[in-house]
């Protein structure tokens, strides 16, 4: 957390705002994504779930949709080497959090039947 308030105090308060009026734009521009659809699928991680339970896997794929402030949830569908979970990841519109609950759960029964 101190690497990232120090690393945070490097940028001016305009280079902030710049920052997230940018964030702000790239969301407006995806937005539309969602009229037409109810989510969208992608890859959760770029392979299987780790073996041990000493981290969680790679974030990676992840980061985008954090960044434009989407809920996403991973769904682990399929299965990779060894039978380790292979996550599949939903995402939502923003301020959609009933109905793209409701969508995942629909597609992971949907997946496990």
């Amino acid at each position: 957390m101190q690497d990232a308030i120090v690393k945070g105090n490097k940028h001016s308060a305009k280079e902030y705002a710049e920052a997230l009026d940018f964030m702000k734009r790239s969301y407006e521009s995806y937005e539309e994504v969602f009229e037409d659809y109810h989510g969208v699928l992608s890859p959760a991680s770029p392979g299987v779930a780790p073996k041990s339970l000493k981290t969680t896997g790679s974030a990676e794929f992840n980061k985008v949709w954090s960044y434009l402030g989407t809920p996403c949830i991973s769904l682990p569908l399929l299965q990779g080497d060894a039978n380790m979970p292979l996550g599949v990841q939903l995402t939502g519109a923003r301020y959609d959090d009933h109905r793209f609950l409701g969508i995942a759960n629909w597609l992971e029964k949907e997946c496990n039947n």
